[in-house]
């Protein structure tokens, strides 16, 4: 937000900016409407206040609209909470944003970066507790000879 305002990092923000932020929370999960932590910034829910719908409305909506396309949920780049499969989609459909997350993913674990001592233990972003790429990577693999998953018990650490 601050580099779309062209506000520099780590300063104060002006009195005077104001950002409406619209957020595409649906009415099936109103449990996840906050407002902002910053004073500056203030959440909107259009999909709850002006036009209400929920996961299943807006998909229907979408479908109309945009036969050609496929809706994925949204979610953060650097999200910890991806499928296998979410990570196989993101790295396929967003380059740019799968290289953010890999970079997100190896700053986890730089001790130069300082985001370390936030954590207990090793943190990645792939369930597989491996760093991202090469999860992926082993993620493809495996989805191009299923058999693997098949015998593999998930206990050798690899």
């Amino acid at each position: 937000m601050r580099e779309l305002l062209g506000l520099p990092h780590r300063r104060p923000i002006p009195a005077e900016t104001k950002v409406e932020m619209w957020l595409g929370i649906t009415t099936d999960e109103v449990q996840r409407m906050k407002a902002s932590a910053e004073r500056w910034i203030e959440h909107r829910f259009p999909l709850i206040e002006f036009a209400p719908m929920d996961r299943a409305a807006c998909l229907e909506w979408f479908n109309a609209h945009y036969p050609d396309r496929t809706l994925h949920r949204s979610a953060c780049v650097g999200c910890p909470f991806r499928s296998a499969a979410s990570w196989l989609q993101v790295r396929g459909s967003d380059p740019d944003g799968f290289a953010e997350a890999v970079e997100i993913d190896r700053r986890l674990r730089d001790p130069e970066h300082g985001i370390t001592g936030m954590f207990r233990g090793t943190v990645f972003l792939h369930s597989r507790r491996l760093p991202l790429a090469e999860a992926v990577s082993l993620d493809v693999a495996a989805e191009q000879d299923p058999g693997l998953i098949e015998d593999c018990g998930g206990h050798c650490g690899v």
